[in-house]
């Protein structure tokens, strides 16, 4: 669980990197950035990564985390359909199996240097 919180920590920091350069289209509220986040459903990690959501946006009232969690049968293919349809999430966590399909279809791209800070 705790290269999981490091995970999510790390690249909710490089979300906020590319966040911060954009700008938010809608004018609702010019100061807050919403993001997407979506995990397939495993009820202790949705659990923990509320908690860190939660923790993550007192420490950052300017963005807000929309997590969704999805069955897991059904969440490769609701990846695949957000990608084709270019309405993919922010961040996903997925299944470290699927990782190098979805590195082939260009659906993820390493972060550079997590191997660095990773102790991989």
């Amino acid at each position: 669980m705790r290269i999981c919180r490091f995970a999510f920590v790390f690249v909710l920091t490089g979300v906020l990197v590319l966040v911060g350069c954009s700008s938010n289209k809608d004018g609702k509220n010019a100061d807050q950035v919403t993001i997407t986040y979506w995990q397939y459903t495993f009820p202790s990690k949705v659990e923990e990564i509320d908690r860190l959501i939660e923790k993550f946006e007192a420490e950052n009232p300017d963005i807000k985390v929309v997590a969704q969690d999805f069955p897991y049968d059904q969440y490769n293919d609701k990846i695949t359909a957000a990608m084709h349809a270019n309405k993919a999430p922010d961040i996903l966590n997925i299944y470290y199996g699927w990782i190098p399909n979805f590195v082939k279809q260009g659906y993820i791209q390493p972060i550079p240097g997590f191997h660095e800070y990773s102790g991989n």
